[in-house]
């Protein structure tokens, strides 16, 4: 199962129509893309002279605006003129407001019956004994806590405020890491490293590959037959053919089959390179910044870094 190959199959063929592509996996398709071109004329012909009629258009002629909504019109009712009973009926309660006679002032000379609580007196019965047990626990666990178990807190704490009052690298001190010679020659190696793996992860082939309708004068074309000759020597290119259209009646056309074929040892070889080599870079990085952190001094650059590093950090 480690070395037993996945092949995947992608069947393309674009010209001047349109394009299409298939993907497969062994005889299963997965998903197919599809586009064509329209080569509708008389639409944009229409199109055209629709925008024609639109500029001709003069500024002065305005559309006519025809209001589709006209809201109803509020029916008001008469207002009834006042009658000589209703200014009575009106009158006769104010008179009787007028006429009332004023309410007596009551007397507050008398005093208050509520009780007053001393607050320089002892305290009532019930808190006096919630105190008295909320101390009396807090004694004994403080008795029950031995000596050893508080001085280990108290290191725990001390550690803790040291991993707080640690700072971070500032822009400045982390592009200068990033831009030391030493670093960077580490870092591109493990990149190329890591490349090579990840394109020894599948293996590309092209089958029946060609390119048709390629028009041109006749020494032109006679070239390119050549170049097509010499072409087959290499091992990807070597399965693409150019055909020149020596009669003029082949539209240009390509077509076409890759197979990308992938197993579980080349995976599994990928994810480790994946970690060595990242693990490399992140190992080269945190040693140069704990040295940053401890000692405060960044090592030395060029003109052009240093130009690099004040321009990543004003950013």
């Amino acid at each position: 199962m480690l070395f037993y190959p996945f092949i995947f199959k992608i069947d393309f063929e674009a010209g001047l129509k349109g394009i299409e592509a298939r993907l497969y996996i062994f005889k299963k398709t997965l998903y197919k893309y599809e586009k064509k071109f329209s080569d509708d004329e008389n639409a944009v012909a229409e199109d055209s002279v629709g925008n024609d009629e639109l500029a001709n258009r003069p500024d002065n002629e305005e559309e006519e605006v025809v209001p589709t909504y006209v809201p109803p019109k509020k029916k008001t009712e008469p207002v009834a003129e006042p009658t000589a009973e209703s200014v009575s009926r009106v009158s006769e309660p104010v008179k009787e407001k007028l006429e009332s006679p004023k309410a007596e002032p009551v007397s507050t000379s008398e005093p208050s019956k509520t009780p007053v609580i001393k607050s320089d007196g002892p305290l009532p019965e019930k808190e006096e004994s919630q105190e008295s047990k909320a101390n009396f626990i807090e004694k004994e666990a403080q008795a029950s806590v031995p000596a050893d178990e508080s001085k280990t807190g108290t290191a725990e704490k001390a550690k803790a405020t040291k991993k707080k009052e640690r700072r971070s690298l500032t822009d400045k001190e982390f592009w200068t890491i990033l831009l030391t010679p030493d670093f960077d020659r580490i870092a591109f190696w493990a990149v190329k490293k890591w490349t090579v793996c990840l394109l020894k992860l599948f293996r590309v082939k092209f089958k029946d590959c060609f390119v048709e309708g390629i028009r041109s004068d006749v020494l032109t074309m006679g070239y390119g037959a050549a170049i097509n000759g010499i072409l087959k020597g290499f091992p990807y290119v070597g399965a693409w053919d150019f055909r020149m259209d020596w009669t003029g009646d082949h539209e240009l056309h390509a077509a076409g089959r890759v197979e990308a074929s992938v197993n579980l040892c080349r995976v599994i070889g990928i994810l480790v390179a994946t970690v060595f080599y990242g693990g490399v870079i992140a190992f080269q990085f945190w040693r140069r910044r704990s040295h940053v952190l401890k000692t405060n001094e960044l090592p030395t650059l060029g003109w052009l870094r240093t130009k690099i590093v004040k321009q990543m950090a004003e950013d």
